[in-house]
């Protein structure tokens, strides 16, 4: 798969049952994920629960590899792989499960759909990419959604520390995923086995430091809730992700930051009891339109003689450019 991608799918990009089937998916599982975290927190300490969860995930990732003798990555892959597995599991992952002691699954799905939007803002800090009018008011409508739902929509009992842990998330996610981009490619899943293996690393040192107590999972609720967030909310997520995105365009993957919040918010209204009021409905509406109009809302085409020319003569094209 080329790092190029043709913004606009043509025949050959027109998706199948099978990659529609994949794309639910994997978007119902990303939406579950927050809930299931909140479960796990329940019965395991949340650092150490996320180092439960990136231990077995990790080590399940390595077997995968070495089993079909997939290289690891060396050299400059490696320090991008370890920085992804400090940043985008150590770090984040971190953040994630102890936001979920203060504020809702839902807030925290909100938050995560920012990522897109998120990492178009920090490409550009990098000098990856350029940031241009849509990305602004993309980030100004998130900014308002996100206020409208602290101060209205979920009470003003919002644990603020764990509220900020829970901003941190995103940004982390985003910036583990730029500065992966910065290093040679890797095979995905040894990538992930490495990354995985640094991240649970980090977060037992953190439920060390944290005095947390280190038992199993126990209880049907919580077992299941670990389970699920190992083999399907790390494993299948995964696997269905890579599918669809070697089949449709990333643009259209893309969408699954503005549908997963949906599923979130429902399936938490039923198994936490999390209530949904119309302000937060509201501010998740705007964060959500604020992800679309920012980030996966495909760039207008601009078409010049020089760009049609190249492309009649078989030049690459990196995706259609907002003036």
């Amino acid at each position: 798969m080329g790092r190029n991608v043709d913004p606009t799918p043509g025949p050959a990009h027109r998706p199948t049952a099978a990659v529609f089937a994949a794309f639910a998916g994997f978007t119902a599982i990303a939406g579950i994920n927050a809930v299931a975290v909140k479960i796990s927190n329940e019965g395991l300490a949340p650092f150490w629960g996320a180092t439960l969860r990136f231990g077995l995930a990790g080590f399940l990732f390595a077997w995968w590899a070495v089993a079909f003798r997939l290289p690891f990555p060396r050299g400059r892959a490696l320090v991008g792989a370890a920085l992804y597995g400090t940043i985008g599991f150590g770090l984040s992952y971190a953040f994630a499960y102890w936001s979920l002691l203060g504020i809702t699954a839902g807030l925290l799905s909100v938050l995560v759909a920012t990522v897109p939007l998120l990492t178009i803002l920090l490409a550009s800090v990098h000098g990856l990419e350029h940031v241009r009018r849509r990305h602004v008011l993309g980030g100004g409508l998130a900014a308002s959604g996100i206020a409208l739902m602290v101060a209205r929509g979920v009470g003003l009992d919002v644990s603020v520390p764990h509220f900020l842990a829970a901003l941190l998330m995103p940004v982390a996610i985003a910036e583990s995923t730029v500065l992966l981009k910065k290093f040679p490619r890797a095979h995905p899943v040894p990538t992930n086995a490495v990354a995985m293996a640094i991240g649970s690393t980090l977060l037992f040192l953190a439920s060390l430091v944290a005095g947390e107590t280190h038992v199993l999972p126990a209880g049907v609720r919580v077992t299941s809730a670990y389970l699920y967030l190992v083999f399907a909310g790390s494993i299948a997520m995964f696997t269905l992700f890579l599918f669809v995105l070697n089949r449709w365009t990333a643009s259209a993957v893309s969408y699954q930051a503005v549908l997963s919040p949906i599923v979130t918010i429902f399936v938490a209204s039923q198994l936490v009891g999390e209530g949904v009021t119309w302000p937060f409905v509201v501010g998740a509406a705007i964060v959500l339109a604020a992800v679309y109009v920012g980030a996966v809302r495909p760039a207008q085409p601009t078409a010049t003689p020089a760009a049609v020319e190249e492309g009649r003569s078989g030049g690459s094209t990196t995706g259609a450019q907002e003036p």
